[in-house]
C-alpha cells in the first residue's frame, strides 16, 4: 500500500507587525525556522517534507515592507510588494520600464502566481529559495499547528 502524505507537517506559524518583531522571531528559531514572503512554492516544500520549519514567520503583515516610495535618489520598492503593483506604478514604468517589464515576466514557473518582489530577487533564486528568504534546517515538527501573532 502507498505512503500517501497529503498533510503538511505541523509548525508554529507566527505573523509578526514590524521588521523589529520578525527578527526577534528569527533570532529566538534560528536554523529551525522558514520565512515566507508571500510565495505559495513553500507550502509544496512543506507537503513533500522537503523543508521542515518548527517555525514558520509569515512577513505579509509588515506594511513597512510593502509599497513603493519616493527616496531621495530614485524609488525604493518593499521586499512584500507584490509585482503586479510594480508592473502597475506609473512612476516605474515611466522611469525604470525595464523594472516594470521585468516584473510582468517574472511568476512561478508551475501556477503563474505574481507574487512579492523580495521572493523572486536574484539573491533569493541564487539560494534556492523561490517563494521564501530563509532556510528550513528543521527535523520534524510538533504534532499540531497553531497560529501565533506577534506584534
Amino acid at each position: 500500500m502507498a505512503n500517501i502524505r497529503d498533510m503538511i507537517p505541523a509548525f508554529e506559524l507566527y505573523q509578526p507587525t514590524s521588521v523589529e518583531a520578525a527578527l526577534e522571531l528569527l533570532d529566538e528559531h534560528r536554523g529551525k525556522s522558514w520565512v515566507l514572503a508571500g510565495g505559495l512554492d513553500s507550502f509544496d516544500w512543506f507537503k513533500d517534507r522537503i523543508k521542515r520549519p518548527e517555525a514558520v514567520i509569515d512577513l505579509g503583515g509588515i506594511e513597512e515592507m510593502n509599497g513603493i516610495r519616493e527616496v531621495e535618489n530614485g524609488i525604493e520598492i518593499g521586499a512584500m510588494t507584490s509585482l503586479t503593483a510594480i508592473e502597475r506604478d506609473e512612476r516605474i514604468r515611466s522611469r525604470y520600464s525595464v523594472v516594470a517589464d521585468a516584473a510582468r515576466h517574472v511568476a512561478t514557473p508551475r501556477s503563474g502566481i505574481r507574487g512579492p518582489w523580495g521572493a523572486t530577487s536574484p539573491r533569493t533564486h541564487a539560494a534556492g529559495t523561490t517563494g521564501a528568504v530563509g532556510p528550513a534546517t528543521a527535523p520534524a515538527a510538533t504534532p499540531a499547528t497553531r497560529r501565533r501573532p506577534r506584534p
